[in-house]
């Protein structure tokens, strides 16, 4: 009977022994020793208005992020990301999640346990002009107006519609005042904005009509 416990005891042990030895197999590979995962952006790629705050950081620790902000390849001219990125022009972030002191030789025989592979994030600007130009334009009743349609409008969705009206120094007939002389109306329809928040943007232009009662 004692033998018998004795055992069950003994293969207890074995089985924990081994459960343990498992998990610290699969830590071991994550942290230092297994595959190194590309570098990740806190800003989604694509286009903005306003400029850009970029963070890099990679899902496996213990590692460095070599960058470059003018599409070169990081591993020959990459600086050590350290501190944000500041993006206010078309540009384009290649990175790469390095372990250790990687020398050429070893990025050259990579198999995923040295360095990842190099990600890229393409930055692009629109500018107040190329985002009024996106505005239909219209007349209605002899009072000049511009619309802002939603990029992938879907007909059967519903949609905000944000009004802005100028102040007085954008009267006139020219129907593009309201949008380049501010961004009241503009704003609403940059990139980062409707990918949040998805709108109609009506900007009518109010006309320069002088009463006899004011003359």
């Amino acid at each position: 009977m004692k033998k018998s416990c004795f055992q069950k005891l003994i293969i207890s042990m074995v089985f924990t022994l081994l459960l343990l030895s498992f998990f610290s197999l699969n830590t071991f590979a994550k942290g230092n020793h297994g595959e190194v995962a590309k570098p990740e952006s806190s800003v989604v790629a694509g286009a903005y208005y306003k400029s850009q705050l970029v963070e890099l950081n990679s899902p496996t620790p213990n590692v460095k992020i070599l960058y470059t902000t003018d599409g070169s390849d990081p591993i020959d001219n990459g600086q050590v990301y350290s501190e944000p990125i500041l993006i206010e022009e078309d540009t384009v972030i290649k990175a790469i999640a390095v372990r250790g002191n990687v020398n050429n030789k070893a990025f050259a025989v990579n198999n995923g346990n040295t360095h990842s592979e190099i990600a890229v994030f393409t930055f692009t600007f629109e500018t107040r002009a190329s985002i009024a130009n996106k505005f239909l334009s219209f007349t209605y009743d002899g009072m000049p107006y511009r619309l802002f349609v939603p990029d992938h409008y879907d007909p059967s969705q519903s949609y905000p519609l944000v009004l802005f009206l100028h102040g007085g120094g954008e009267r006139g007939t020219d129907n593009e005042k309201q949008l380049l002389s501010n961004d009241g109306a503009i704003i609403w329809a940059t990139p980062e904005n409707q990918a949040k928040h998805p709108a109609f943007v009506l900007a009518p232009q109010a006309r320069n009509v002088m009463t006899e009662d004011l003359l």
